[in-house]
């Protein structure tokens, strides 16, 4: 440190007393020559004359030596001092490059108006991680596609806002990295590493949390295509969710208007019954007429218990119910045209076993009509023909 100095005080550096002291010996030389070119200065001429002037000029040239000597001097230490002050910085960078490259990662950083750059890539652990600085910054191929969007709206928040993130991202290989990114000095900075810890089960839980929510979308998307009325009921019995055909089924506009207004499909009478039945934890299924679209229709009902929710589903049995009926009434009519016909006419079915005759066939044989209407096999039938 500097010695303390009195205030007020100012101490002239060497440089600028050499410089004045190099004035001096040039003022006094052009005072000598003014005064010769006027006549003066009489009392000296001659020797003394001459040596006055030799000895000026060798005045001012010694001054302007040692002024360049100093200078020299000083752009020397300038340029140690600018040296040893690169090779400090070159040893800080390489420092922070040896840290950088201590930990697996990669890092890379967005200046404004430069292209991405990819100063460290040690990360190794993680499947489906591409080994190119290149391909690394092609999300979409290597990540999963909901990883690859939510990192993806992270960055853009990044480079808009200055936003900051830490996702838990998954490859497209299964396995799992954590992207940090943060803003500095006008820099986007992205870092990616192996999750480890608490941070490896934080990961598998929200890979399970994605793939159930990925099941529920496909599956409400699938009930909600079914012609079918369909829902879910919350623990205290309250309408959770419908699907399209429950909405058109009680003639509202939306599924948010049926959550909101609970409008019911099944009658109170209806739903005390099933809600008892499934109190045994078993599920439920019954034919229950249904007001359907302002139509009363047959409908099998079937509910499911779900650890105190439920799921249900309305199929409208209305179109079999009314097959059944005409094939009912197609069989009693083949049925009386068959007991007209005057030959025996028997009809077996896969199991051989006797499921029509008609009464010409019974009295052909002489046969018991109850124990023919038991469904003997043909062998039977046989064997009793064989012992009368």
């Amino acid at each position: 440190m500097d010695a303390a100095r009195p205030t007020g005080q100012r101490v002239a550096s060497p440089r600028t007393e050499l410089l004045m002291l190099l004035l001096a010996s040039l003022a006094v030389v052009v005072t000598l020559v003014v005064a010769i070119s006027d006549g003066g200065m009489t009392w000296m001429a001659g020797p003394q004359l001459r040596l006055l002037l030799s000895f000026a000029v060798a005045s001012g040239l010694a001054t302007l030596a040692i002024v360049m000597v100093v200078k020299a001097r000083n752009d020397k230490v300038t340029d140690a001092a600018a040296l040893e002050e690169a090779a400090e910085l070159r040893r800080g960078l390489l420092s922070a490059e040896a840290i950088m490259r201590s930990e697996p990662q990669v890092l890379a950083f967005w200046e404004p108006g430069q292209p991405v750059r990819v100063t460290s890539h040690t990360l190794t652990s993680v499947p489906g991680l591409p080994d190119s600085e290149a391909e690394i910054m092609r999300f979409g191929q290597w990540l999963e596609r909901a990883s690859a969007a939510e990192l993806k709206q992270a960055l853009e928040e990044l480079f808009d806002a200055g936003r900051p993130f830490n996702l838990l991202l998954r490859t497209g290989a299964g396995g799992n990295l954590e992207a940090d990114g943060r803003s500095a000095g006008g820099r986007a900075i992205l870092r990616l590493r192996d999750v480890a810890g608490y941070k490896r089960d934080l990961a598998r839980i929200v890979d399970q949390q994605r793939e159930l929510a990925r099941d529920i979308r496909a599956s409400r998307a699938l009930l909600d295509a079914l012609p079918s009325p369909v829902w879910t009921r919350t623990s205290d019995g309250r309408l959770d969710w419908v699907n399209r055909a429950y909405v058109d089924a009680v003639e509202a506009k939306t599924p948010a208007e049926v959550r909101e207004r609970q409008i019911e499909l099944l009658e109170s009478r209806q739903r005390e019954q099933l809600k008892g039945r499934l109190a045994s934890g078993q599920p439920v299924r019954e034919r229950l007429p249904l007001i359907v679209a302002g139509e009363r229709k047959p409908h099998d009902i079937v509910v499911l218990p779900l650890e105190g929710s439920s799921a249900g589903a309305a199929i409208d049995v209305a179109a079999a119910e009314t097959a059944r009926g005409d094939f009912d009434r197609l069989i009693a009519a083949y049925d009386r045209t068959l007991h007209r016909v005057a030959s025996g006419v028997a009809i077996f079915g896969p199991d051989q076993r006797l499921t029509f005759f008609n009464e010409a066939y019974r009295r052909l044989w002489q046969l018991d009509p109850a124990w023919l209407s038991g469904g003997p096999k043909d062998g039977e039938i046989l064997d009793r023909l064989r012992s009368l």
